[in-house]
């Protein structure tokens, strides 16, 4: 499991979360290259209902794209602290949580 900051400019920045293992990516990167148009581009052809362009106004979008989480946030400070990146945690593993639960629901019926 590895963390990349995948693309980010002075407004916002994307955080991919990868689920997968290898001994040559644990821990965290940052990668360079990515366009952050591109990127959110690409992430919102994998959500369902239109986004605000102004995601000041979303600080905690979170997408799930096969193994990975991708986070994007502002660049403020403020979302990027150890707190907030335990806070972002905690509303992960519920998120988890109520679809693994979701799930068991709707294949009992």
């Amino acid at each position: 499991m590895y963390a990349a900051l995948e693309t980010m400019n002075a407004d916002l920045g994307v955080l991919r979360l990868s689920l997968e293992t290898s001994k040559s990516t644990v821990g965290y990167i940052e990668e360079t290259g990515h366009v952050l148009q591109e990127a959110l581009s690409r992430i919102s052809q994998h959500i369902s209902q239109p986004l605000d362009g102004n995601f000041q106004l979303l600080p905690d979008l979170r997408v799930f794209i096969g193994k990975n989480l991708y986070l994007v946030k502002p660049m403020q400070r403020r979302f990027w602290l150890r707190s907030t990146a335990l806070a972002d945690a905690d509303a992960i593993a519920t998120d988890l949580q109520t679809a693994i639960d979701l799930d068991r629901s709707r294949s009992r019926a």
